[in-house]
């Protein structure tokens, strides 16, 4: 009797215990559907920082020449150094033709970034994608461990009903 009374313990505590896990992880899933959100939500806005770059590109590139304002709004945005690198034939160039030399040809023909905001923004997306793409595995790991944990109840309590119709059938007998 102390046996059955010791398993039924037991057996409420593997039920809280169940209880628990699954408790965890819907909020687990929550939590994972949120951060689904959120990357969406800054994919969204990667799209349209792009498109924004895009188009600035563009009306950058319709102007023949630049004033000296904007060859220095230029020369802030743009790694001139980095760019001066990336071929032989820039390197006598000064900023200003540089600048220009970019516009019209440089953004078709160099893959240069010059938004180091927006690359800092994909690298961070990029993280934020990887740890969301990590919760739905944490998650089957977790349902795979309560599968697991109702099984051995299940065991546990055929096994108990065995035992409770054995002694019954011997004392008939």
């Amino acid at each position: 009797m102390a046996k059955l009374e010791q398993l039924a313990t037991q057996w409420k505590k593997n039920k809280e215990a169940q209880s628990q896990t699954l408790a965890e992880i819907q909020h687990l899933q929550i939590e994972a559907e949120m951060l689904r959100s959120e990357l969406a939500d800054v994919q969204k806005e990667l799209q349209q920082t792009t498109g924004d770059k895009l188009e600035l590109q563009q009306k950058l590139q319709t102007e023949e020449t630049t004033s000296l304002n904007d060859r220095q709004a230029l020369k802030s945005l743009l790694p001139l150094e980095l760019y001066r690198k990336s071929s032989s034939e820039l390197s006598d160039l000064g900023d200003n033709q540089l600048i220009l030399h970019y516009l019209q040809h440089g953004r078709h023909e160099t893959p240069l970034k010059t938004y180091v905001e927006l690359d800092a923004e994909l690298k961070a997306s990029r993280i934020q994608n990887e740890e969301a793409e990590t919760k739905p595995n944490q998650l089957e790991a977790q349902f795979r461990l309560t599968h697991q944990q109702l099984e051995t109840l299940k065991d546990v309590f055929a096994r108990l009903a065995d035992r409770q119709q054995s002694p019954t059938q011997e004392k008939e007998g």
